[in-house]
Parts: structure tokens; sequence; C-alpha cells
């Protein structure tokens, strides 16, 4: 079985390992996002890991997430802001990847100018020259890419405005409900057992939480440029 997932360490990390005892053999390798999460839907794979809860007719989505996604504002600690709550985004230049609507899991201000750019490294770039007050992204999409490019985090302060829960996507069939049910299953246990917590902090993850579940304000999924895939055997 083909699982897609995204390319973060850590991901590769607790998805092997929470796959292990359900006595399935996770392969990793890499390829576009969009090519993944269209074969998906085509039926060419069982699992996308990771999109947010969306309501689209053949994906099917655990009760368990993986991972709970901090949305946020970056910008340089020299740019002389101070961050008095989100209201400090108001009149300012937002930049964020084309693509992805946040606006769709948080009321923003109309107040904001939105700047679309192609990729997270375009918004670095942008700060630098001082052509944006921030960007908005995930923590460690940010921390990621920034790494990839050798920049240091303790030149920026990031500060979170809303959790969105992170999910693996099921292909709708009879295959992947059964999977799905020993996944929650196997969650259960973990959590039951007081497994959940260690195994996710010795990973680096913060553990999971069920009640952390709908707290977007609709349903919402926009492929970005890039993941991987898992094969599941």
């Amino acid at each position: 079985m083909d699982v897609y997932k995204n390319i973060w360490p850590e991901i590769n990390q607790i998805m092997t390992r929470l796959f292990a005892p359900l006595q399935y053999t996770l392969k990793i390798q890499e390829k576009p996002f969009l090519r993944g999460y269209v074969d998906l839907l085509n039926g060419n794979s069982d699992l996308f890991v990771g999109g947010y809860e969306i309501q689209t007719k053949g994906v099917l989505f655990p009760r368990w997430h993986i991972y709970l996604s901090s949305v946020g504002a970056l910008y340089r600690k020299d740019a002389g802001i101070v961050w008095k709550g989100e209201s400090t985004l108001d009149g300012k230049r937002v930049a964020r990847v084309q693509g992805y609507d946040f606006s769709a899991f948080h009321a923003f201000s109309d107040a904001i100018t939105w700047i679309g750019l192609r990729s997270i490294e375009s918004c670095f770039e942008m700060l630098r020259l001082k052509r944006v007050d921030f960007c908005l992204d995930v923590d460690q999409e940010f921390k990621k890419r920034m790494e990839k490019q050798g920049g240091k985090w303790d030149d920026y302060h990031f500060h979170t405005i809303f959790q969105e829960p992170f999910y693996p996507v099921f292909k709708d069939t009879f295959k992947s409900r059964e999977l799905i049910r020993k996944f929650d299953l196997h969650m259960d246990d973990l959590s039951k057992q007081g497994k959940l917590v260690s195994l996710f902090q010795e990973i680096g993850l913060p553990t999971p939480d069920l009640s952390d579940r709908g707290k977007s304000s609709r349903p919402f999924f926009t492929p970005p440029d890039s993941a991987g895939i898992l094969s599941v055997e």
C-alpha cells in the first residue's frame, strides 16, 4: 500500500513507529506533493500524511491526528516590531505561500495586506529586503526550510495565532477503513497505557489529544509544492 507523507523527518519517525506494531512496513521515497495527492484520489495509493480535516469525496480521516500545527507570524528581531497580539498585523504586509488560504481556518482582520509568494524561501528573502513585515505559515515548516538554507531561527520572532490538527488522510476504500480502525485502536491503546506521551516525546513531537479535533472554522485543503511518499506493505 502506498502512503504519501510530509517530508518532516519527525513525521517519518512517528509514522514508522506507529505502524510497526500493526505489522506494516513503511518505505519512504520523495515525490511532488500534488502528484502524490492526486494519486491518492485516483486510487493509486491508500494514505496521505498529512493533511488537515476536509470534506472531500473519496477521502477519510481517523479520529486521531499525529501533530497539532501551530500557524503563526514570523518576523525579524531587528525589524523594530513590538508584538501586541494578532492586531499587530493590522495595516502590515503579510506574506504567505500562494494556495494557503489560512482565512479558511481563522478570521483575520480586513486591515491586513496579503502578499502571495511562491515559497517559504521567498518569504525569508522578502523579510530580509524589508518588502514584507511578516510571513504566515506553520512553525515547523519555517524551521525546516530555514535550517535547510543555513539561516538562524534566533534571528526571528514567531508568534502562534492558531493551531490545527494534522492528520493521516486515507483513500476511501474497504482496505483503508480497516487500516483506520486498526490505527485508531492502536492510538487508543497507547493513550490508555500511558505510552503515547513517551513515544511522541522521544521523537520530539507534541503528544496529540483528541480534544484538539475540530478547531478549524471550516474544512479546507490546498496542496503545497512538495512532500514525500511512504509505501506500506
